[in-house]
Formats: structure tokens, sequence, C-alpha cells
């Protein structure tokens, strides 16, 4: 045998897998665990690889965010010509992301709004193609999870166009909010739980229309809540993060802001895969396509 051959029979070979035996008065233990909701959530989000998927959405939405935005600002120039309703729509884009980053975001938005000024419909087709691009990787994602084939290329960006008209009524929603919690003190207290059943309106509608399979009311709307819920409390904790990254600005601010907004993304993105795990242990079994561990007996899906 040549040192190729030997060498290519190490690499194919299969490594045994790691036993490691429990005391048998820890097994009830870990049959309860097996079963518990929130570790078969996690089980789940780990044998989807839905973590693997997160990063490759971060980083398109990195791409795509601020296209969409500003193909929303324009749009909206061009149909109402009203400045002080643009400025409420920014506000409320900008108050979308957590507070130690919302500065750099709207001087970010306002020079792509000045540099793109006089090109509104170039900007509103690079909203809609941009947009219902990353719609369509959002679909390749949970179709991962849910085990379903993929749209043809058409129907992706229907479903794309249809999901940018949900995020354009979740911003009107937010502005509205907003207009009512600055005009009625009473209801300050409650601007989280307001945002957060508009951010979970929003989530319940994608969980429903970008599977491409068919998802009822109530198995959409826990991992909406959920998933929901936790980008609020990501927003509110995030500035803990921005004060401890403070002064690693060696590279520059703008680097560092870059690196922020991409962590923020990833664990945004890693938040809308946890909830669509979720929504997906509410199907129960699904039918297997190409997945092995679905018959394995220590499987959570079962």
């Amino acid at each position: 045998m040549s040192q190729r051959e030997r060498l290519r029979s190490m690499v194919s070979t299969p490594h045994p897998r790691l036993q490691i035996s429990l005391p048998v008065r820890l097994h009830p233990l870990r049959r309860w665990l097996k079963h518990w909701a929130p570790v078969r959530v996690i089980m789940v989000y780990r044998d989807s690889k839905a973590g693997d998927y997160a990063a490759g959405l971060a980083f398109h939405a990195l791409l795509t965010m601020f296209p969409i935005f500003l193909g929303l600002l324009t749009l909206l120039g061009l149909v109402t010509r009203s400045s002080d309703l643009d400025l409420r729509v920014e506000q409320a884009i900008v108050n979308s992301f957590p507070l130690g980053m919302q500065v750099e975001v709207q001087s970010a938005i306002l020079s792509l709004q000045h540099s793109a000024g006089t090109y509104g419909l170039v900007a509103v087709a690079w909203l809609v193609w941009t947009g219902t691009g990353y719609f369509s990787h959002l679909e390749w994602a949970i179709n991962r999870i849910y085990i379903s084939p993929n749209r043809p290329f058409l129907h992706q960006r229907l479903m794309g166009l249809g999901m940018i008209c949900a995020l354009s009524a979740s911003i009107a929603a937010g502005v509205g909010a907003a207009w009512a919690l600055s005009e009625v003190k009473v209801l300050s207290p409650v601007g989280f739980v307001i945002n957060w059943l508009i951010l979970a309106l929003l989530l319940w509608s994608m969980y429903r229309v970008v599977p491409n399979r068919r998802v009822s009311l109530h198995e959409s709307w826990p991992g909406a809540l959920l998933a929901s819920f936790l980008i609020q409390v990501l927003n509110l904790a995030f500035p803990l993060y921005l004060k401890v990254t403070h002064n690693f600005n060696a590279f520059g601010r703008g680097l560092l802001l870059f690196l922020v907004l991409v962590t923020w993304l990833y664990l945004v993105s890693q938040l809308l895969l946890l909830g669509a795990v979720l929504n997906r242990l509410m199907l129960g079994r699904v039918p297997n396509i190409g997945r092995s561990h679905e018959h394995e007996s220590d499987s959570p899906w079962e």
C-alpha cells in the first residue's frame, strides 16, 4: 500500500463515537431532561445545524439591511411627500437597533439618503431585489429546519415581496407606537411590551409565510413570541457589550461599529432560527427527507 493510499484510508476510516455511561440512579434524570422542552429545542437546534445557517443569514443581512431601509424611505418619500413622516419612519427604523448603535446607524442612513436622493427608482428596485433575496435565503435556512424543499425562483421572490410588505407594516406600527408613547405618558412603562408584540406580529407572519409548507396559527405563535422576546432582551442588554468593547478601537471606530453590527446581526439570526426550531417541534414528527438521525432512538425529533 502506497503512502497516499495509507493516508486516504486513515482519513476515511470512521472514528468511534465516545460513549459516556451514567450511573444507573441518574438514568431517570437523563430521560426527564431528554423530554424537557428547553433541552429538546436546544438538541434539535444543534441537530438541524441552525447555528451554521445563522452565520450566512447574518452576513446576508449585513449586505442588504441598509439597501432595504433606504428603499423603504425612498418609496415612502415618493408616495407621501411628507418630510415629517419620513423623519418618524427613519426614527422608528433607528430605534429597532440597540441603544449604543443608534447614532452611527442614523448617520449611515442619512449618508445613503443623501447619495441616493436623485436615484429614487433605482433605490426602490434595489429594495425589491435585495429584500426578496434576503427572504429567499431565510426560506432556505428555515426549510432545512422543516426538512422541506425550496420554492421555485419566482415563487421565492413573490414570497419575499410579501414579507417586505409585512416589514413595512411593522415599521408603520412602530411609528404609531412611538407616537402613542410620546403623547400618552401613562403608556411609557409598557413600551417594552408594545414593541415586543409588534415584533412578534412580524415574526408570526414570517414563520407562517416563509417555510415551504403549511404552518398553522397555533404552530407559529410560540416561536414568534419566544424569538421576539429574546430579541427585545438582547437589544436591552447589548449596550453592556458596547461598553466592554468601547476601548478596543485600535483599528478605528468604523471597524469597531462593523464588528459590533455583525455580532448583533449574528445573534438576532440565531434567535430567528431558534423560533423556527420551536415551531418545528410544534409540528411533531415530519417525514424524513434524507435525515438519518430521524431514526435514532435518542433523536430529539421523536
